[in-house]
């Protein structure tokens, strides 16, 4: 995975192989820093929803990393599901959260 603009050089080592480096200099520090970040929350974000690490076979994949703006009902069918169904299960994400929060401050 290379983000959009990231400084990198690769080179083909044959027909099925390539090497690439990436570069992170003084000057583009700031940016890539700023991409890994937003790459790493979209990436953690869809993660949430679907409830399980991501594949390289998700077809919602594109989206998260290399991030976009989709509708629910477009993303809930990427994903095989109604946008109800999406809603639903995002609630119930988000309430399973907000319990382990409780009951983590509460054992604190």
């Amino acid at each position: 995975f290379i983000p959009l603009r990231w400084p990198h050089y690769a080179v083909a080592l044959n027909h099925t192989v390539s090497l690439t480096v990436n570069f992170l200099s003084a000057c583009n520090r700031r940016a890539c820093v700023d991409k890994a970040i937003a790459y790493a929350n979209r990436r953690d974000a869809c993660e949430f929803v679907l409830g399980r690490g991501l594949r390289a076979s998700d077809n919602i994949m594109k989206f998260c990393v290399h991030g976009g703006d989709l509708n629910k009902t477009l993303a809930a069918s990427i994903m095989g599901l109604t946008a109800e169904e999406l809603t639903k299960k995002m609630e119930d994400k988000k309430r399973e959260r907000l319990r382990a929060e409780a009951e983590a401050a509460e054992a604190a």
